[in-house]
């Protein structure tokens, strides 16, 4: 197979061998995600107690990684299939970067702004006045 020079094939072909393996890695995390939170759900009603919370931050996390893998994976394969970049690699490695760290710091501000209206005074006045606590 003869390669232009506007096509990065070893990038691409890394791209397109890895999108998949890490797609399928958090494909296994939110199954184990929703399975604990089963198990959560369960324990907590044999105790008597209400809904434990939803794990949010990490499902987003977790699906919003698979769909990511999705498109590089796509953008990938149509650049490999047309012999030419489909994006600029410079880039598509930034907006790659820059959303797995939105990924990766997603739980902890997701639990920094809970805490924030957990404890924020709106907040203790509503459940003083007999408003739904968490």
């Amino acid at each position: 197979m003869a390669t232009t020079p506007d096509l990065h094939e070893a990038f691409w072909v890394a791209i397109a061998t890895a999108a998949p393996v890490i797609g399928l890695a958090s494909a296994v995390t939110a199954e184990q995600t929703a399975r604990r939170s089963e198990r959560a759900v369960e324990r907590a009603q044999k105790e008597g107690k209400g809904p434990p919370r939803t794990p949010v931050a990490a499902y987003t996390t977790t699906y919003g990684n698979i769909m990511l893998q999705t498109v590089a994976l796509a953008i990938a394969l149509y650049s490999l299939g047309t012999h030419h970049d489909k994006a600029s690699v410079r880039v598509f490695v930034g907006l790659l970067t820059v959303a797995g760290m939105v990924l990766v710091f997603l739980p902890s501000w997701v639990g920094a702004v809970r805490n924030y209206f957990r404890a924020h005074p709106i907040a203790r006045r509503h459940d003083a006045a007999g408003g739904a606590g968490g």
